[in-house]
C-alpha cells in the first residue's frame, strides 16, 4: 500500500490539493529585492482571468498574499495547486503554468499541451479532453513524460479525478467505461449509463453517480469494483452535480432541477431541500461536517449541517448571477469568481470576509519578487477605469450584465422528445425555448441535412453521435446565439438496456404494497423479473410492471431481464424491506418512524403526537387525529421538532393547529387532509392547518387546507406549497380563510388552488422582510395580498397562474404571464412593479404606485381595461392590447384611461392597440407623455386628451 499525501480533486482543473503557502511582506519597491516569507498553511491560488493572473489569498487574514501574471489579461484559466505550488492551464492555448510557492518563479510549457489538469507529488496529469490524450508530465519542470497516450475515451466535464494514490480515472461518455491508469491503462466495462455518470472522489477513492441508474457507487480503487451502494431518489431528467467526502464513503448530490441536497453513504437520507425550487446549482463542498452548495443563478450559497441535516445558513456572496468557485484548506473555505476582482473568505456559520484580488487601475502592480518573472506580460491599456477600492473592503460588485445600458443578449434552449437517445429510423421532436418569443429557426443535424421551424422532427438512418444545433431570430429581430445539444443513435440491433429502475416506496416496509417497474431504452420481446429474498425466490412476473406485498423483513434482490431474440440483458438492484412500523397512541413521542392502524381521537390538550428526532416517517395510513374539546389556543395535532421527516396519507381535524413545525428544516408533508379549528383574534391569527417557525426548506405536497387560518408561516421560514388546495367558506360564495408569511420568511405556492379572504406577509406595521411567490398554474383567488394595512410584502410574484388577486401592495410586485378570472377584480397601491404578459379583465393603478406595463392583453372589462389613478412616480405602458372593454351607451369606459385626479404622475404611452366598445385612450392630465405608435381601429377618434392615435 503507497502512502502519501492525500489530494483533494474535483472534477476539474479548478480543484485544490493540499498545499502551504506563503505571505509576503512588502517592503522596498526595488525589482532586484527579494521578499521575506512566513510559510503557514490555510492559503489558496486563484484564478484571476481580467487581468491574466493567479493570485494567493492568505485564509488567516483573509488578504492578498502575491499576484502572479501568468497569461494576457482575458485568458480562461483553470487553477489547482498542490502543496504550495500553483498550477493553471491557459485553455485558449493549452499550456501549463506553474508557480513556485516559496519563490512565485513562474514555469511555462509548451502551447497545445492540455485543457485539464491534476498535479500530484510524482506526476502532472495533463489532459486534452477534445483528442482524447494523455500527457504526464513532471510537475516541477513540467517536461513532458514521453508522448501522449490516446485515452480512447470521450471524457466530460464532471468524468475525470484522481484519486489518493495519485491515479487518474476517467468515465467514458461514449461507451460508459471506467478506465484508470495505475502503472499501465485499466478498465471495467459498462461502469455507468453513458452521457449520464459524474464521478468523483470519496475518502480518497473513486466514486460514480450514475443519475438514470439512481445509483451512488463506491469503488474499490485497486479494482474498480463496486464497494458499497446506494440509490438516491433521483428522476431519470433531474440535473446533478456530485462531490465526495474528503474522510469517508459519502457523496453529497445537489439536485439543480428540483433545488435539493441528497446525501448518500450506504444508503441516502432524506432530501434537503434548499428553498430555491429548479435552479443552478453547483457540486457541494464538504467543511468540517457541514455541505456548503453553491447556486450560481442567485450567487449565494446554503450551508447545511450535516450532523442534523438541515440547513443551517444561507448567505449571498454576489449580487448577480455568477458562477463562482469554492474550495477549503486546513479548515478555511475559499469562494472566487474567476472573472471579477471579487473573492474571499467564508465562515461556516455566514460570516464573509471579503477580498479584492487586484486594483483595477493597476492590475500589473507586483509584487518584487515577481518583477523579473513578469517583464514580458501583457499591461493594463493606459485608459482603464479607475478603482478607488482598497485591498480588503467590499467593492460594489461588477461584471457583465450590470451596466443598465448594455443589452443583454437573449439565450435559447433545445427541448427533446422522447429522449435525447433512441434507435436508428426513430422519430425525435425537437423545440427551440427562449426568454422572448421566436420568430425563425434554422436547425442542422450533424447528418447533412436541416430544416426550418421553431419545432420539427427528425430521424437519422445511421448510428452515431450526433450534433443537433439551432440559430434562432426573435421576433425583435435580434439573433439569438447558436445552441446545440447531442442525440444519440443505436443501430437496430443494439441490445436493449435498463435506465432506471422505479421501485416505490423506495423504503418499503412489510406489509405495504410495493410497485415494480423499469424506464427501458431500446426494443423487447419479453421481461422477466425475479425477486428473491432470505427465504429464496419470493415473486415473478413478466409484466412490465406488478405490486407485491412483502411479509417478511430482510435484503431482497430484484432481476430485470429484458430479452430480444437471442440476446439477454439482466440488471439487479437490492431493495431493504423494514418490519411493519409500530403503532402510535394519543400524547406519543416519536423518536422512529411510525403508522397508524387506526383513527386517534384525542383530549386535544398539548400536543397528540411529537416528532423528536431527525428523519422520522409517519405514515398516517389513511386515517384521523381528532381532538375531542381542543384547547383553542394552545392544541397541535403534530408537532415537528425533527429535521429531515416525513408526514404523509391521512387527516387531522379540531386542533386549533393542525401541524406545528418548529426548528426543523426539510420537513416534507404530503396528502394531509387538515380542518383546524383556528381563527382570526383580530390582532393575530391563532392557530392554522399549518403552521412554521424557523423552519427553512419545509414542502408541502398534495395538501388540503380547509381551516380558517390556512397557513402562518414564520420566522425566517421558507416553504413550498405544492398543488395543494387552501380553502375554507363560512358560504360557498364567502372564502374566509386567511394565510401568512412573515419574520422574514420566503413562501412560495406552486399548482393548487387558493380561495381565501387575505394573505399577509407582515402584521400591525411591522418592517416588510417577506416574500410571495404564487407560480406554476396556480388558480388564486384572493380578496387582497397584502392590502396596505400593516401586513405588506417585501416582494409579491405572481407568474404563469390564473388569478384574482384583488389589492396588492407589496414594496416590489412582479405579474408575469397571468390570466385574470372573468369578471374580477385586480389592482396595485403602494407597490414598484412591472406587469409584462398578462390577460386582464381589468386592472387599475392606484396611488403611490410606479412601474412599467408592457405586454398585456385588457379585454371584456365593461368600465376601464386599465385605470391609472392617484397620485405617484412614473407609470410606462407600452406594447399592450386593449380589446372589447366599455360599455355600449357609456361614454366613460373603454380601454385606457388615466384619471384627471392624478397628481405629481408622468404616464407614458407608447406603442398601444385598441380595439374597444368604448374609447381606446383617454389620457387628459397635464402628466401625460405620448410615446408615438399608438394605434386605434377608430383611428384618430379612438383617443381622447394628450395622446394621438393612428389605424392600425
Amino acid at each position: 500500500m503507497i502512502t502519501r499525501k492525500r489530494i483533494r480533486i474535483g472534477a476539474v482543473a479548478t480543484a485544490v490539493a493540499g498545499f502551504l503557502t506563503a505571505v509576503v511582506v512588502v517592503g522596498s519597491q526595488e525589482a532586484h529585492e527579494a521578499p521575506q516569507l512566513q510559510l503557514h498553511a490555510g492559503s489558496a491560488w486563484l484564478a484571476s482571468n481580467k487581468v491574466g493572473q493567479m493570485t494567493l489569498l492568505d485564509g488567516a487574514s483573509a488578504e492578498v498574499a502575491a499576484r502572479v501574471n501568468v497569461a494576457p489579461a482575458g485568458s480562461p484559466l483553470a487553477v489547482s495547486q498542490e502543496e504550495s505550488n500553483g498550477y493553471a492551464v491557459n485553455r485558449h492555448d493549452g499550456s501549463v503554468i506553474r508557480v513556485d510557492g516559496a519563490t512565485q518563479d513562474v514555469t511555462r510549457s509548451a502551447p497545445a499541451m492540455a485543457d485539464t489538469i491534476f498535479p500530484t507529488p510524482e506526476t502532472l496529469h495533463a489532459l486534452n479532453s477534445a483528442r482524447g490524450l494523455l500527457a504526464p508530465a513532471d510537475p516541477v519542470t513540467l517536461t513532458p513524460r514521453g508522448a501522449p497516450q490516446p485515452l480512447a475515451a470521450q471524457i466530460g466535464a464532471d468524468g475525470s479525478v484522481v484519486d489518493a494514490n495519485g491515479h487518474l480515472w476517467v468515465f467514458d461518455d461514449r461507451t460508459g467505461d471506467l478506465v484508470w491508469f495505475d502503472g499501465g491503462r485499466q478498465s471495467r466495462g459498462h461502469a455507468g449509463t453513458p452521457g449520464k455518470t459524474q464521478l468523483t472522489v470519496a475518502n480518497g477513492a473513486p466514486a460514480l453517480m450514475d443519475v438514470p441508474g439512481r445509483q451512488v457507487s463506491f469503488l474499490d480503487p485497486s479494482t474498480g469494483e463496486v464497494d458499497r451502494s446506494a440509490q438516491p431518489d433521483l428522476r431519470p431528467d433531474d440535473v446533478v452535480a456530485v462531490s465526495g467526502s474528503p474522510r469517508q464513503q459519502r457523496m453529497l448530490i445537489s439536485v439543480a432541477s428540483r433545488g435539493l441536497l441528497m446525501v448518500c453513504t450506504s444508503s441516502c437520507a432524506a432530501p434537503i431541500p434548499l428553498g430555491t425550487g429548479a435552479g443552478q446549482l453547483g457540486a457541494p463542498l464538504e467543511a468540517h461536517e457541514h455541505a456548503i452548495v453553491p447556486d450560481y443563478a442567485t450567487g449565494r450559497v446554503w450551508i447545511v449541517d450535516l450532523a442534523s441535516m438541515r440547513v443551517v445558513v444561507e448567505k449571498q456572496l454576489f449580487d448577480r448571477p455568477v458562477k463562482f468557485e469554492l474550495l477549503t484548506r486546513d479548515g478555511v473555505i475559499f469562494y472566487n469568481d474567476p472573472d471579477t476582482d471579487q473573492a474571499g473568505v467564508l465562515e461556516l456559520d455566514g460570516r464573509v470576509r471579503a477580498v479584492v484580488k487586484y486594483d483595477t487601475s493597476k492590475p500589473d502592480r507586483l509584487y518584487p519578487a515577481q518583477v523579473a518573472n513578469n517583464r514580458d506580460d501583457t499591461r493594463r491599456p493606459p485608459n482603464a477605469p479607475p478603482n478607488t477600492n482598497r485591498t480588503g473592503q467590499q467593492p460594489p460588485i461588477s461584471g457583465p450584465g450590470n451596466d443598465p445600458n448594455t443589452p443583454v443578449r437573449p439565450g435559447a434552449a433545445i427541448v427533446v422528445k422522447p429522449s435525447d437517445h433512441g434507435l436508428v429510423g426513430d422519430d425525435f421532436d425537437f423545440t427551440v425555448v427562449a426568454s422572448a418569443e421566436i420568430a425563425s429557426a434554422r436547425w442542422t443535424f450533424g447528418d447533412g441535412t436541416n430544416a426550418t421551424g421553431v419545432n420539427v422532427r427528425h430521424h437519422w438512418d445511421r448510428p452515431s453521435q450526433f450534433l443537433v444545433s439551432v440559430a434562432a431570430t426573435l421576433t425583435s429581430g435580434q439573433a439569438v446565439p447558436i445552441t446545440s445539444t447531442t442525440v444519440t443513435v443505436d443501430p437496430l440491433e443494439a441490445p436493449p438496456r435498463i435506465t432506471r429502475f422505479i421501485i416505490t416506496p423506495a423504503a418499503p416496509v412489510v406489509g405495504q404494497p410495493v410497485s415494480f417497474g423499469a424506464d427501458v431504452f431500446g426494443r423487447t420481446d419479453r421481461w422477466e423479473w425475479a425477486v428473491r429474498g432470505p427465504q429464496g425466490f419470493e415473486v415473478g412476473s413478466d409484466k412490465h410492471s406488478f405490486e407485491h406485498t412483502f411479509a417478511t423483513p430482510g435484503t431482497y434482490q430484484v432481476t430485470l431481464t429484458l430479452v430480444r431474440g437471442a440476446q439477454r440483458v439482466p440488471e439487479q438492484r437490492s431493495i431493504a424491506v423494514a418490519d411493519k412500523l409500530p403503532p402510535v397512541h394519543c400524547g406519543a413521542v416519536l423518536t422512529a418512524s411510525a403508522s397508524l392502524d387506526r383513527d386517534l381521537i384525542c383530549p386535544g390538550q398539548g400536543a397528540t403526537l411529537t416528532l423528536a428526532a431527525p428523519n422520522i416517517t409517519l405514515d398516517l395510513q389513511g386515517k384521523t387525529i381528532s381532538a375531542q374539546r381542543p384547547d383553542p389556543n394552545g392544541s397541535v395535532g403534530i408537532l415537528v421538532h425533527g429535521s429531515g421527516s416525513k408526514i404523509f396519507n391521512g387527516n387531522i381535524s379540531n386542533f386549533a393547529t393542525g401541524i406545528n413545525v418548529t426548528d426543523a428544516s426539510g420537513v416534507t408533508l404530503s396528502g394531509v387532509h387538515i380542518l383546524s379549528s383556528s381563527f382570526d383574534s383580530g390582532t393575530t391569527l391563532v392557530g392554522g392547518d399549518v403552521r412554521t417557525t424557523r423552519a427553512p426548506g419545509t414542502i408541502l405536497n398534495g395538501m388540503t387546507l380547509e381551516g380558517a387560518v390556512g397557513f402562518v408561516f414564520d420566522d425566517n421560514s421558507k416553504v413550498t406549497v405544492n398543488n395543494s388546495a387552501i380553502a375554507y367558506h363560512d358560504t360557498p360564495t364567502a372564502p374566509v380563510t386567511k394565510m401568512q408569511c412573515s419574520g422574514n420568511s420566503d413562501c412560495t405556492i406552486a399548482g393548487g388552488t387558493i380561495n381565501a379572504a387575505n394573505f399577509f406577509c407582515q402584521r400591525f406595521n411591522q418592517a416588510p422582510t417577506s416574500n410571495i411567490t404564487i407560480t406554476a398554474d396556480a388558480i388564486a383567488q384572493v380578496r387582497a395580498i397584502a392590502d396596505g394595512t400593516g401586513g405588506r410584502c417585501s416582494s409579491l410574484t405572481v407568474e404563469n397562474s390564473t388569478i384574482s388577486l384583488g389589492t396588492m401592495s407589496p414594496v416590489q410586485l412582479t405579474l408575469t404571464g397571468n390570466t385574470s378570472l372573468p369578471n374580477t377584480f385586480n389592482s396595485v397601491k403602494d407597490a414598484n412593479f412591472t406587469i409584462s404578459g398578462n390577460v386582464f379583465t381589468g386592472f387599475t393603478v392606484e396611488s403611490g404606485s410606479k412601474g412599467t406595463i408592457t405586454g398585456n392583453t385588457f379585454q371584456n372589462a365593461p368600465g376601464y381595461g386599465l385605470a391609472v389613478k392617484g397620485g405617484g412616480g412614473q407609470v410606462t405602458v407600452i406594447h399592450n392590447t386593449f380589446q372589447g372593454n366599455g360599455t355600449a351607451g357609456e361614454a366613460d369606459s373603454g380601454g385606457l384611461f388615466v384619471d384627471p385626479g392624478v397628481e405629481g404622475r408622468s404616464v407614458i404611452i407608447t406603442e398601444n392597440t385598441g380595439d374597444d366598445i368604448g374609447f381606446d385612450i383617454k389620457a387628459e392630465p397635464r402628466g401625460v407623455a405620448d410615446g408615438g405608435r399608438n394605434t386605434s381601429t377608430k383611428g384618430e377618434s379612438g383617443c381622447i386628451g394628450r395622446v394621438r392615435c393612428t389605424l392600425p
